[in-house]
């Protein structure tokens, strides 16, 4: 299964205020080489630290839950903002 996160609120880099996500907009979960992250269907993380970079290179930290939440890749809308893909760096 994969998975997105939903951004509760709109995102900015905490170091130069640029556009990370707006508020609703999806960002897929992918690994270090930009590939997505498979989660296991009976066994998906239930919090999870994943970063954003922003277009000047800074990283953001962002904790599911908390931040954002996280759904099936496969039930995001059609119509669904979609922002920055969001690097999965482990279960927190």
């Amino acid at each position: 299964m994969f998975l997105s996160i939903v951004h509760l609120r709109e995102r900015r880099c905490p170091l130069c205020n640029a556009l990370l996500a707006t508020a609703g907009a999806r960002s897929f979960i992918v690994d270090s080489q930009g590939d997505p992250v498979a989660f296991a269907t009976a066994n998906p993380p239930a919090q999870m630290q994943l970063e954003m970079r922003c277009e000047n290179g800074h990283i953001d930290v962002i904790t599911v839950p908390g931040e954002a939440s996280a759904e099936e890749s496969i039930h995001t809308p059609d119509d669904a903002p979609i922002a920055l893909d969001a690097v999965y760096r482990g279960e927190r």
